[in-house]
């Protein structure tokens, strides 16, 4: 049979199906009769053949998923599967884009496991109100690292609905029912609805301004509006887009490789992968910030619980709410206690990796209405940052090649740095804020690939006040060096690529306190100071320092003892600023960490 056009089909409403029991199942499926499937031609040959065979007498291939050990409290039914245990039960959502009034709205896709509905159902909306939620509970004490989604599903021809429900550990294919309301979306709702408060404790009407309850579930708060108008805003399209791109690139083939190095989507995904984090249940893109937050704040609790050495049920709701806001996958393992500074700092890095990964798809977003140019060209054009390669024979290039070679520290030997580019950075906007403060020094920052984008679009910039404080030894700034190596520690290359992206910086340094032991709480103890000097044992020699005609102080001296070698315990000078407005990025160097 062949689909009615939309004209035919809006002239001929279809007829109401009614509801029988699959033999052995807890699901009713809706079922039309042949003649009527024959004279209305509304049914897919798919749907044909599905539904003529639920009518027949011989029992339907069923499997039942085990039921994780998470879920005692979660008397939902067994799931059901017609044709076996779907393989892609977990497999990252996906999500379709529909135009509304107002901001678009990105629709998540029918959950993965639900095959019986696959292409023939989509979740229910009402304007921006979409029927879908992920909830997280992790309990440390317990070995509880659950999740519970929640869909209502509205059939793709007739006013059929359904409520899904699918739970278990996270990491884990889990169990899941589906409830058939035929066409009462009052009862469907009302399912919906009510199971969303018996989990959390929270009215779904109210759910924007959710509030988590001690033993309950916590809503996962992910982004379903976007200003784009191109499905190309999907993560997972974001990769194939780049590579398959019929446009040539415009830019120099140095610079086209900058910009794959610092936009690499799937590099960012295969990091926070690494960190045990769950993309299947947040997926990549679709992460809130307000959900970052909050992981922040747990964290802030987690260090006031080491602060004043409270190591029992403080520190463990702490880190259940932690884990509930930023879902893992241990998968049978316990969650892990947080209850080191070292581990804070771990789980800081996560954190900070998933708002690189939120910078870099929004930018790879903007300006998608051009459709002529290489994603890899609007990518760039959206950093608003001019880059202008030099050539080795420009005397700037020298300057930063021998400074480059001299300042590399006698205890980082385990590696080589290679210059492979040097480009001139001009940004406007923060070149119109800078403040000159006397001395000014060309300093080293280093940082990860995909901080890059951030830095470069936003600025270098200082953690807020709900980020933990741990892992900074001289309080929360932006940190400098004049010891290449330092801050090359901060790439994190990949062992694959062993590659790097540093800035050389003109920071106003002005009037410097001087230190040589760590103080994470200096920042309350510098009034009338700009900066903080670090001391290190092994500083660059003073008689080599080369002077810019704009006065900028170059310490490309090779790395001599000082005079605090026994009193200091830094290796290396540090430097750090407490205002952004003293940074002004100038050169961005791309390396190659060689072996020796």
């Amino acid at each position: 049979t062949q689909r009615l056009s939309r004209d035919r089909y809006q002239r001929q409403k279809p007829r109401r199906p009614h509801f029988v029991t699959a033999p052995s199942t807890h699901i009713l499926i809706p079922i039309f009769s042949t003649s009527h499937m024959a004279k209305t031609g509304e049914m897919t040959k798919e749907r044909n053949t599905r539904n003529t065979k639920i009518q027949c007498s011989k029992k339907p291939k069923l499997d039942t998923i085990v039921i994780s050990s998470d879920d005692s409290d979660d008397p939902e039914a067994c799931v059901i599967c017609p044709g076996g245990t779907p393989a892609t039960c977990l497999a990252s959502t996906s999500y379709t884009p529909i135009k509304i009034d107002g901001p678009r709205l990105v629709i998540p896709a029918v959950d993965p496991l639900c095959t019986q509905l696959q292409g023939e159902a989509v979740v229910y909306n009402e304007g921006c109100d979409v029927y879908d939620a992920t909830l997280s509970q992790t309990s440390v004490q317990a070995n509880q690292n659950k999740f519970f989604s929640l869909q209502l599903l509205k059939d793709k021809l007739y006013d059929i609905y359904y409520v899904w429900f699918h739970w278990g550990r996270l990491g884990e294919k889990g169990s899941c029912s589906l409830t058939p309301c035929e066409d009462d979306i009052v009862k469907a709702k009302l399912l919906f609805e009510q199971k969303f408060l018996q989990k959390t404790r929270n009215e779904w009407e109210n759910r924007r301004k959710f509030v988590k309850v001690p033993g309950k579930y916590n809503m996962l708060k992910m982004d379903y509006e976007s200003s784009v108008e191109n499905e190309s805003d999907k993560f997972e399209n974001i990769v194939k887009e780049i590579h398959k791109s019929s446009n040539e690139s415009r830019l120099q083939p140095s610079l086209t490789e900058v910009m794959r190095f610092i936009s690499d989507v799937k590099a960012m995904e295969k990091n926070v992968v690494e960190m045990q984090f769950d993309i299947r249940k947040m997926p990549l893109g679709k992460l809130k910030k307000e959900q970052i937050q909050a992981g922040y704040k747990a964290l802030r609790k987690i260090e006031n619980c080491l602060d004043s050495a409270c190591f029992g049920s403080s520190l463990t709701d702490a880190c259940n709410e932690f884990y509930s806001c930023i879902p893992h996958a241990f998968g049978r393992r316990r969650p892990d206690v947080i209850n080191t500074r070292e581990k804070i700092q771990e789980k800081m890095q996560l954190l900070e990796a998933l708002e690189d990964i939120e910078v870099a798809v929004r930018l790879h977003q903007n300006e998608l209405k051009v459709k002529n140019i290489h994603p890899l060209d609007r990518f760039y054009a959206s950093l608003h940052c001019e880059l202008t390669e030099l050539d080795k024979n420009d005397s700037d290039y020298q300057l930063v090649s021998w400074y480059l070679s001299s300042s590399h520290g006698e205890t980082h030997m385990q590696y080589r740095l290679e210059l492979q580019h040097l480009f001139r950075v001009n940004k406007s906007e923060h070149a119109a804020r800078f403040v000159s403060l006397e001395p000014r020094m060309l300093l080293w920052h280093g940082s990860r690939a995909s901080n890059w984008a951030g830095i470069l679009s936003e600025g270098l910039r200082i953690a807020p006040s709900h980020v933990p404080s741990s892992g900074y030894m001289f309080d929360k700034g932006v940190y400098f060096a004049d010891c290449v190596s330092k801050s090359a520690n901060y790439c994190w290359p990949n062992p694959k690529v062993q590659e790097g992206i540093l800035a050389l910086c003109e920071v106003s340094l002005g009037n410097m306190k001087k230190l040589v032991n760590a103080d994470t709480n200096v920042i309350k103890r510098i009034h009338g100071y700009n900066s903080v000097m670090g001391q290190g044992r092994n500083i660059p020699d003073k008689k080599d320092n080369v002077i810019l005609p704009d006065g900028v102080v170059v310490p490309c001296g090779k790395l001599v003892k000082s005079a605090l070698v026994h009193s200091a315990n830094l290796h290396y000078n540090e430097y750090i600023v407490y205002n952004t407005n003293q940074i002004k990025i100038r050169y961005l160097v791309k390396v190659r960490f060689g072996k020796r």
